[in-house]
């Protein structure tokens, strides 16, 4: 497992099948942490921000990006969603790598 790279994805079964799909395509697993979206917002803030620039790379999946997009816009940021709010807010962030439209399952963008 690659320690520098985390990923953090929607504790439901199309954040599951996304993170599935990643490694997949990532030809490996990396550290994974299932959360609910009422959580993401608090989570990042509390403990993914404080160590964002110790990560190569921290994949965010089927995870509605928080009010203050801000948070996510570092270059080592790859977010993948599906939900409406963050595609909306997809050409804001200009730093982070991201893949963002609308469609019925984030997993069906990976695949």
């Amino acid at each position: 497992m690659n320690e520098k790279q985390f990923c953090i994805t929607h504790a439901d079964l199309d954040g599951a099948m996304s993170y599935l799909i990643l490694c997949k395509f990532l030809n490996k697993k990396i550290p994974v942490r299932p959360i609910s979206q009422a959580d993401f917002s608090n989570y990042w803030k509390k403990t993914v921000l404080p160590k964002i620039f110790y990560f190569e790379k921290i994949y965010t999946l089927d995870l509605e990006i928080c009010e203050d997009y801000t948070f996510f816009n570092y270059n080592n940021v790859f977010a993948c969603d599906h939900h409406t709010f963050s595609v909306e807010k997809g050409p804001s962030l200009t730093h982070c790598e991201n893949y963002l439209k609308e469609c019925t399952s984030n997993s069906l963008l990976l695949s």
